[in-house]
């Protein structure tokens, strides 16, 4: 008979092997974005791009326009944080609903609730209660069917594309759609936090059941089944949070391109001289954190900023004036109160 001391040692394994090192991977992640680790600023970087905004309008226009978008989207982590708070609420409140449903007559038939039934309200046996922590396992994937569905309900809307207003801000609908991806990727860590706490909080009942059970192999197998179903359902909710993320990138990626574009036509010219050589043309790309683009006719060039000597600015009219434009396809009409915009 397998003892306790196996399945012990198996459920170290599955931890230490396969979640640290995932969670371990994913807040280096978040971190190294927190903090720029893997984005250190290049030496003279903030300088040139200083010296480009006090005398250049458009430029300096531009960075005024990506400052109030990064004030827009400043509370993201309190969504994310607030949305974790909502997926643990969640994840706890079905454990209870399916109890409840469970001990309503003619619900306990149900495949899903019979073992609720059995383990609350007749005799404890341990094969109900592995069926218990394996319908756990369904919090995180209703969590994501519904923040899927209503995902495709905005994208057929083409929601996830960043709106702008005549000031070249975010629309106040754009904003609400950036945060619920944060807050959809807070609530299913916060489900899966509590599906995990769940599943480990029986462990010493596992050991105790297996230990006393006549039918250990059968349990022993059922459990290794359950943390098989547990992984990939963790890895599916990982994956999706992932997704996630990178639809917020690229929801930023979207306004700054708008917003460059907008400027495009009055960036000002610029001679910059390098070790290698010297190199002009008008700029194309100021928002890149490695490089800086300039456009000499139909030749893209890209330049390190560590690599910059000497930056000149050719000084125009329009570098010398405020720049007062309107974007003409996002001007409001009037629309009805319940449409986003």
């Amino acid at each position: 008979m397998l003892k306790p001391n196996d399945f012990e040692g198996l459920i170290q394994f599955i931890v230490t092997g396969s979640l640290l090192p995932i969670l371990n991977y994913l807040i280096k992640s978040l971190l190294s974005r927190l903090f720029n680790i893997n984005y250190l600023p290049t030496p003279g970087k903030s300088e040139y791009k200083n010296f480009l905004i006090s005398n250049s309008q458009p430029i300096s226009d531009l960075f005024y326009k990506l400052e109030l978008y990064k004030q827009d989207t400043s509370m993201k982590y309190f969504w994310g944080i607030e949305g974790g708070a909502i997926g643990a609420l969640f994840s706890i409140a079905l454990s209870f609903l399916f109890f409840i449903i469970s001990a309503i007559k003619g619900f306990n038939k149900f495949t899903l609730f019979e073992p609720y039934y059995n383990y609350c309200y007749c005799v404890q046996k341990d094969i109900d209660l592995l069926s218990i922590v394996m319908s756990f396992n369904l919090f995180s994937l209703i969590a994501i069917t519904i923040i899927a569905l209503f995902l495709y309900l905005l994208y057929s809307k083409g929601y996830n594309e960043p709106k702008l207003t005549e000031e070249l801000s975010l629309k106040r609908w754009s904003k609400y759609i950036y945060y619920i991806h944060w807050f959809s990727m807070g609530i299913l860590i916060g489900t899966n936090g509590v599906v995990l706490y769940l599943t480990l909080w029986f462990h010493d009942i596992f050991i105790r059941f297996i230990g006393q059970s006549t039918i250990g192999l059968i349990n022993y197998v059922m459990s290794i089944v359950i943390i098989c179903i547990y992984l990939i359902n963790f890895m599916t909710s990982i994956i999706f949070v992932i997704y996630l993320h990178n639809a917020t990138n690229l929801f930023s990626r979207l306004f700054k391109q708008k917003i460059n574009n907008f400027y495009i036509d009055d960036l000002p010219r610029v001679r910059i001289k390098t070790d290698g050589g010297d190199a002009s043309g008008k700029i194309n790309d100021i928002q890149n954190e490695s490089l800086i683009i300039l456009n000499d006719g139909s030749v893209l060039k890209a330049i390190r900023w560590d690599q910059i000597k000497i930056m000149e600015l050719e000084k125009t009219d329009v570098n010398n004036k405020m720049i007062m434009k309107f974007l003409p396809q996002t001007t409001e009409n009037n629309k009805s109160w319940w449409k986003f915009w």
